[in-house]
This record gives C-alpha cells, structure tokens and sequence, in this order.
C-alpha cells in the first residue's frame, strides 16, 4: 500500500498584492491554504481563489485565532517590519518546517536577531533563484522552494542533479 499523505497546509500571512499569485499557484498544487491580514479590504475571500480560507486578525492574534502546529509553511509577506516580526515571533515557536520572509537577509537577520531566534532557519529572502522580479515570477519562486523543501529536495536543476 501506498500512504495518502494529506495536502500541505500553508499560511500566508498578509494579503496584499503578491499573496494573490501564491494563493493561486498553492491552490493548483492542491494545497490547503490560509492567508491572514489585518486590513479588512485586503483579507477578503472574494480576491483569492475559492479554496483558500482568508482570516481578518492582527498580527499579534495569530497564534490564539490558528492552530499554527498544523502548518506545513508559512510564508511571510506582510511588507512591514513591525508586522513580519509579530509573526515571525509567533511561527517560530511552532516547529512549522518552512518559514519564507519577503526582502533581503540583512532584514531577515534583523527580524531573527529582535525577537532572540537567531539560531532559527528562516528562508529569506523567500524563493529559489530563477530571476524572478514580477509577482507571479516570484510566487512561482517561493511555491518551488516550499514544494522542494516539504519533498526533501534541494532545487536544483534536473540536469545539474545528475538525474
């Protein structure tokens, strides 16, 4: 017999204009996603795909409104210091596998460095390098680092791999 492992499970946590080609990207893999966002106008179910789950909360409210040990991945993509570091605070204490933060590593080395988890390994800047610049580039980016990551694979290309 062949197990039948459940979807991935992946927060997004904000909801700005790039959440919107993850969550479409991550719902073709077939995973379960849930995007949260402080901004009413932005956290709406009518901007994302229809088997997303979209959560209003403040940042500092992940961990009481979400069961955040059953997340496979998180993505943080929020565009505000004060905001990834609220989460970044609250996700990993959690053991989820794969923490991805949006910018350069000087900002996610300032973020681990504040909250005390330097020795935490977070993905930063999130993505594996393939040149992306737009958004959908970019999504494209970090869905093949979180599925590379969750299959125990390094990224590389098929040809270099010796495969």
């Amino acid at each position: 017999l062949i197990p039948i492992m459940p979807p991935p499970s992946i927060l997004i946590c904000g909801a700005g204009h790039d959440a919107l080609p993850v969550s479409r990207l991550a719902v073709e893999m077939v995973w379960d996603i849930t995007i949260v966002d402080h901004r009413p106008g932005f956290a709406r179910a009518d901007r994302f795909p229809d088997d997303c789950r979209v959560v209003v909360l403040q940042p500092a409210e992940l961990h009481q409104k979400l069961q955040l040990k059953d997340f496979d991945a998180a993505v943080l993509m929020t565009h505000h210091l004060g905001h990834d570091r609220s989460y970044l605070s609250q996700v990993v204490e959690t053991g989820i596998s794969y923490i991805g933060l949006l910018g350069p590593r000087a900002r996610r080395n300032r973020l681990l460095g504040e909250i005390g988890a330097n020795s935490v390994h977070v993905y930063g800047p999130a993505g594996l390098d393939i040149g992306a610049e737009m958004p959908e580039s970019i999504a494209l980016a970090i869905v093949a680092e979180i599925h590379a990551h969750l299959n125990q694979r390094s990224g590389v290309m098929l040809t270099s791999a010796g495969t």
